[in-house]
């Protein structure tokens, strides 16, 4: 409680201008949004490091912007950490995978593969993408999710996937097609820092660790 009050003090000073404020509230998280940066570039600490310096320099502008209206500046700052590190993934390899290749992506993870040109990073954020396109194709309608399931995580066949459903051809491509668009939307969410889901799961998983 003590600690959330010196926060929100803290907040409203930088709010006033008081640039001491975002140093104190920099050192309340700096630990743990390292131990973040180290996690999402693949336990390479020179990376987390130098992630973790850049997630300073935009703090430092962006959050005098916003702290008048942060409630919870411990899952602002994981978000805006979390989203510049994806950002680093992104110039480092050149791409996000998409929807797209996700028949690729759950192949790899389910047999273990680790491509030898795959970085860490970009093996953890293809696990990333993979686990919140998951959790996308459980929120689709039920006669999306069906086709989803059966293609993108059993592997079936367009053509099993018809029989097993007793429809036609047509209409699994038809409906597969409208999930990947579902599916695409979700993840441009997440990597637009929207996808609240991530977040907030994020969060749970720290508060777990911390208990134990």
């Amino acid at each position: 409680m003590e600690i959330a009050l010196t926060e929100q003090l803290l907040l409203e000073n930088l709010v006033q201008g008081d640039d001491k404020a975002f140093w104190q509230l920099w050192e309340l998280y700096q630990d743990y949004l390292y131990h973040r940066c180290l996690n999402w570039m693949g336990g390479n600490r020179f990376q987390a490091q130098d992630a973790l310096s850049g997630i300073m320099l935009k703090a430092w502008d962006k959050l005098p912007q916003f702290a008048a209206k942060i409630t919870n500046l411990k899952g602002w700052l994981t978000r805006f950490a979390h989203n510049f590190c994806i950002d680093l993934h992104r110039e480092n390899n050149q791409g996000i995978t998409g929807v797209e290749n996700l028949e690729v992506m759950a192949t790899e993870e389910r047999n273990g593969l680790l491509p030898e040109w795959e970085t860490p990073g970009k093996v953890l954020e293809k696990r990333e993408l993979l686990a919140v396109i998951r959790r996308a194709i459980e929120d689709l309608p039920e006669n999306l999710r069906q086709v989803c399931v059966l293609r993108f995580e059993q592997e079936l066949s367009y053509q099993e996937i018809a029989q097993q459903l007793a429809i036609s051809n047509v209409s699994v491509r038809k409906r597969i097609q409208r999930g990947r668009e579902k599916l695409q939307e979700q993840l441009n969410k997440y990597l637009a820092g929207w996808d609240e889901k991530v977040y907030e799961e994020i969060e749970g998983r720290t508060k777990i660790s911390q208990a134990l």
